[in-house]
């Protein structure tokens, strides 16, 4: 099956075949999400009660990580639940400790702080044993990005500082998942360094980020890594640089990506509009604002306020 669109399956695939497309789909899930898509709707065909209890593991684990990207939050819950009760069935701790950590990425993105901490804290106490270093990582990560939101930036440094130890320790053993928590990680920091106004660590971090996510072709978060990016090149006055990443951000911009791609517009309509392209310009904000008809949380309206002001102040230029 190696190499085959999970669309030329049969109709009926047999165990074997199923174990190997959710192998495939734990690749996709981090590399391709048209391909993913397509391998979940497949598995979701011959997914039962009776299914091999792996395969419908694996099934829901992976679809909860997507439904989570694609910002169908309950979606999410819905099958991260479902894996949970698999493997408590199992008494499979471990596992299950991640399972946990995948629900506080979740609520985390829902802005829901106590059920996120809630969903930690229940897995750090199942991580015993020798081999639990990477799901200290993502904890960490986790934990690092709860309190870099709720503005506590001491832990906030602390905890990313730790997951960035424990996956840069792991080196050469980081499979994708790591890979992908590695480049939050940079991230995360990078977001807290130019809040500190330390600009030239915020910078290196940010720059880090793109070369593993380009080594491993990691899909998720894409959108906002060529956004951060953008930023961190207009920081060192590189408008050439600025512009192809900001046009990558929103390129790559998938359903669960639409915030970045308005911020990649809106930047975009800058240079447009500092480079005496009006028309582009006017047209880009008419995009980036299009993008913000539903604003739900307090920076959705702070932006939405700066692009209309960067419109304002074009429209005058035009008189």
């Amino acid at each position: 099956m190696s190499g085959s669109s999970p669309t030329q399956q049969p109709e009926t695939l047999d165990l074997p075949a199923l174990r190997n497309l959710c192998v495939q789909l734990g690749h996709w899930a981090f590399t391709d999400f048209r391909q993913a898509r397509e391998a979940l709707d497949v598995l979701a065909q011959h997914i039962t009660p009776e299914t091999s209890f792996d395969v419908r593991l694996a099934y829901h684990r992976h679809n909860g990580f997507l439904q989570n990207q694609w910002q169908h939050y309950s979606e999410a819950l819905e099958h991260l639940d479902k894996a949970a009760a698999i493997l408590e069935s199992l008494s499979d701790n471990i596992q299950l400790a991640e399972i946990w950590t995948d629900k506080a990425a979740v609520h985390l993105n829902r802005r829901d702080w106590n059920k996120a901490q809630e969903c930690l804290d229940n897995a750090r106490p199942l991580l015993k044993g020798p081999h639990t270093k990477r799901l200290r990582g993502h904890i960490a990560c986790r934990e690092g990005f709860l309190h870099l939101y709720l503005r506590n930036d001491r832990p906030a440094l602390n905890q990313l500082t730790e997951a960035k130890r424990i996956f840069d320790a792991l080196g050469e053993n980081r499979g994708l998942k790591e890979q992908y928590a590695y480049t939050l990680v940079l991230s995360g920091l990078g977001d807290l360094y130019e809040r500190l106004d330390d600009k030239e660590s915020s910078l290196d971090a940010y720059r880090q980020v793109l070369p593993i996510m380009e080594e491993y072709c990691l899909r998720p978060r894409l959108a906002w890594h060529y956004l951060n990016a953008g930023r961190a090149a207009l920081a060192q006055q590189d408008a050439n640089e600025a512009q192809q990443h900001f046009e990558n951000a929103a390129i790559a911009a998938d359903e669960g990506d639409l915030e970045a791609k308005s911020y990649a517009l809106a930047n975009l309509g800058i240079l447009a509009f500092i480079n005496g392209k009006t028309l582009e310009s006017a047209k880009l904000f008419d995009e980036a604002l299009a993008l913000f008809q539903d604003p739900d949380k307090p920076s959705d309206f702070t932006n939405r306020a700066k692009l209309e002001a960067w419109l304002a102040g074009l429209l005058m230029q035009q008189n």
